[in-house]
């Protein structure tokens, strides 16, 4: 589904992303699918995104902290993907070009959140 300016945007979605060409701000660079964390309003113009962009390899820094999502309870990702939680970033909203899927797996899902408070310091 391609984004326009009234589309909603909401947690757990799967979106590919335009991270532009260096890494200044994201280890992320060119179009990349993420895993959008937190959302304000989307239609406000200006809108920033927590997200957390998804990798085809486990992280070579620290892969024990990744969580794995397959793409058998994802249909709308092709391949098995990587999400680590140490990569979140804020992105622009203009930046999103397509919503490719949205994760409703609870285990996936409470495998995210617990990955993500142990990366900010909430849980062990």
């Amino acid at each position: 589904m391609s984004l326009n300016r009234r589309t909603i945007v909401r947690p757990s979605d799967i979106i590919i992303f335009d991270f532009g060409s260096n890494t200044i701000r994201s280890a992320a660079k060119g179009r990349k699918p993420a895993y959008v964390v937190s959302v304000t309003d989307t239609r406000i113009p200006g809108t920033r995104m927590m997200v957390i962009p998804l990798y085809r390899n486990p992280s070579r820094i620290n892969p024990e902290a990744d969580v794995y999502i397959k793409s058998a309870i994802c249909p709308s990702i092709t391949r098995d993907m990587y999400l680590n939680p140490g990569n979140i970033t804020r992105v622009e909203r203009y930046r999103a070009v397509r919503r490719i899927a949205h994760l409703d797996h609870k285990e996936t899902l409470d495998q995210i959140r617990r990955a993500i408070g142990r990366e900010v310091g909430c849980s062990k």
